[in-house]
């Protein structure tokens, strides 16, 4: 097992706002795992990118729906890199809107593995990972980028709205959790036209990560440019 003496983040998704997060801690410093559940081959351009900020990077190849594989991804990442700082927590399923009334079972179970179930679970054994140290030497910290659906609905988009809504819940619980291990959580919640630079929510996790807003666990973070702010 290799062990880095920089922090180490996991972001899930290697592609678009996943990528942009993911290089935004590369340079901040963090050695940085990816993953994704295309081949190894597809992810070789997205780890190039982040070597090139001077820190280690590796792409894992995983389907965060597939709970029974979640231990072998983290293990492998632990194998990599001897350490887990911080997860960012971002993969999430697109869905084909339509009419509320119309949702059919198959499309909701879909949405509901990716976007909680498999957030969930995945999250747990990285957290349980983290906690294997008891001191650790940089912050830890969880990050779930969920969106404004908690809040603003959208009778299209009802399992996405419902599978946010949930995560936001699970965040507050995980926060109240591990209030005392030194382990922060946040949630972000980008728009939902996802208009934000990539960079910009790169930049929001980066500093949540650090530390400095450590007392601040649980905090929900609104990162839509002002877009769902109550208007007369």
């Amino acid at each position: 097992m290799t062990t880095t003496t920089r922090p180490v983040a996991i972001v899930t998704g290697s592609r678009g706002i996943d990528l942009g997060i993911a290089t935004a801690f590369a340079k901040a410093g963090y050695d940085v795992a990816i993953t994704g559940v295309a081949s190894p081959d597809n992810g070789q351009d997205a780890v190039a990118k982040l070597q090139s900020y001077g820190v280690a990077a590796a792409y894992l190849q995983s389907d965060i729906t597939d709970v029974s594989r979640h231990e072998e991804t983290v293990t492998g990442i632990l194998s990599r890199f001897g350490r887990v700082d911080c997860l960012v927590s971002n993969a999430s399923m697109a869905v084909v809107p339509g009419d509320f009334l119309d949702l059919v079972p198959a499309d909701f179970d879909k949405t509901i593995a990716m976007d909680l179930r498999g957030t969930v679970f995945f999250t747990l054994a990285v957290v349980k990972a983290m906690l294997v140290r008891s001191a650790a030497d940089v912050p830890r910290s969880v990050i779930n980028m969920t969106s404004v659906s908690p809040e603003a609905s959208s009778p299209e988009r009802a399992d996405y709205c419902i599978s946010k809504g949930e995560l936001a819940a699970f965040c507050q619980g995980l926060a109240f959790r591990l209030m005392d291990t030194g382990v922060s959580v946040f949630e972000v919640r980008p728009g939902m036209e996802r208009g934000e630079e990539a960079a910009d929510l790169g930049k929001i996790c980066t500093a949540l990560a650090s530390g400095d807003l450590g007392f601040a666990t649980g905090t929900i973070v609104e990162a839509d440019g002002g877009s769902s702010i109550l208007r007369l």
